[in-house]
């Protein structure tokens, strides 16, 4: 028997067509869809087959501002959404086309990579936008300005209404999660990073960076193990050129990735930069 599939959670603040989204993929009103915002409170859980493949898609509440949210019910409704992301594969978060990247959209946004889990984002509600009077591009390069930490995330453009995008959206469904359980060896790793650190050294207190060993430790999300001489003192900005070395080596579109500073290497004095001897062999 097969699988159940790739867990799949929608989500997105209140009214963005998350519920629509579903049931134009399921091809029926499986989920309850309302004018009104956070009509959905719970979590719905739906397997369904699309183009021959399984899924579950687990529609959520509409996500607020945790400043915004003051029913008990509502509060409870963000807790059950956040913890959708704690058991899915891929979240789809979904963007009103008609409205731009909200201050909530970019909120949510974190939630999702903060859960590191693979992510596409769909632009919803894009048959209400004027046929020439914006194009794809625009939107994703906006998109990226205000949500700059999502750069890895492919964009779709999608019409739950007039069920449009839906092949497109699952094609990245489908492919960030494969990238999400990628592997990558550890020799091919290793020399990633250390040609990295040959272009870009970096010293701390008079010494020179040194990675000893890199493995991969876990898979959704990728998570990256080094062993280093100076795991405490790797800036934020280098820490994000190892990573972002990591995914044009590699890939992991869709992915967040974690990476593991240890501390690695033998007891003896190591060089300082200004004078690095070699010791023969």
């Amino acid at each position: 028997m097969p699988g159940p599939g790739v867990r799949v959670a929608i989500i997105g603040r209140p009214n963005v067509g998350k519920s629509s989204l579903v049931n134009a993929v399921l091809g029926h009103e499986r989920v309850l869809v309302h004018a009104e915002p956070g009509t959905t409170r719970d979590t719905v859980d739906t397997p369904v087959t699309f183009r021959e493949r399984p899924y579950v898609l687990i529609d959520t509440a509409g996500i607020r501002r945790k400043g915004k949210v003051s029913e008990a019910l509502e509060k409870l409704s963000v807790v059950m959404a956040l913890k959708s992301l704690e058991r899915t594969d891929v979240a789809v978060l979904v963007l009103d086309a008609s409205e731009g990247v909200t201050a909530q959209d970019a909120h949510i946004a974190g939630y999702a990579d903060e859960a590191g889990r693979a992510l596409v984002l769909a632009v919803n509600k894009w048959d209400l936008v004027p046929r020439g009077l914006v194009q794809k591009a625009d939107v994703v390069a906006q998109i990226y300005e205000r949500l700059p930490f999502l750069e890895y995330a492919p964009v779709c453009f999608t019409s739950a209404v007039a069920h449009q995008g839906l092949p497109e959206l699952f094609d990245q469904v489908d492919l960030v999660a494969a990238e999400a359980r990628k592997r990558v060896e550890p020799s091919s790793l290793l020399t990633a990073l250390r040609q990295a650190i040959e272009r870009r050294p970096m010293s701390a207190r008079g010494l020179a960076l040194r990675i000893y060993s890199a493995q991969q430790v876990a898979v959704s999300p990728p998570t990256f193990a080094l062993r280093v001489n100076l795991p405490t003192d790797v800036h934020f900005s280098y820490q994000r050129y190892l990573l972002n070395t990591l995914r044009h080596g590699f890939g992991f579109t869709g992915s967040p990735i974690r990476v593991l500073y240890r501390k690695g290497g033998d007891k003896r004095p190591l060089g300082r930069t200004s004078s690095v001897k070699r010791t023969p062999n």
